[in-house]
């Protein structure tokens, strides 16, 4: 990672989680632990995002042609300022207009993981 550059996380989660933002969950742990190094990627810069978000994130993607960079500087911009700053990361995506979440790239995906009964 490049200190030129800004540098973003994503932290995936298989339900929500009530901190999207990790600043959050960062300034409350981060008095527990001496020299936690936040110069690669500034905890502003973390979110906590369930699946089923990420699949509306990436509806919203080829729906509205803007990148995720687009995506999480908003976010990072609401988080901000108290009057804007979400709870949930899927209230940063309020602000945009897509089509019905369509699944349809999994149908293609899914037989490559062989996934079998156990029985």
């Amino acid at each position: 990672m490049s200190l030129k550059y800004d540098n973003w996380g994503i932290i995936i989660t298989y339900k929500e989680f009530y901190w999207s933002h990790f600043k959050k969950l960062y300034d409350i742990g981060a008095k527990n632990y001496e020299n936690v190094e936040t110069s690669h990627i500034p905890p502003e810069n973390v979110f906590v995002i369930d699946i089923y978000t990420w699949n509306i994130i990436v509806q919203i993607i080829k729906d509205e042609k803007i990148t995720l960079l687009d995506i999480l500087k908003k976010a990072k911009a609401n988080n901000s300022d108290p009057q804007t700053a979400k709870m949930l990361f899927k209230m940063h995506l309020d602000d945009y207009k897509s089509s019905t979440l369509s699944l349809k790239y999994f149908e293609n995906v899914n037989p490559l993981f062989e996934i079998k009964n156990p029985n």
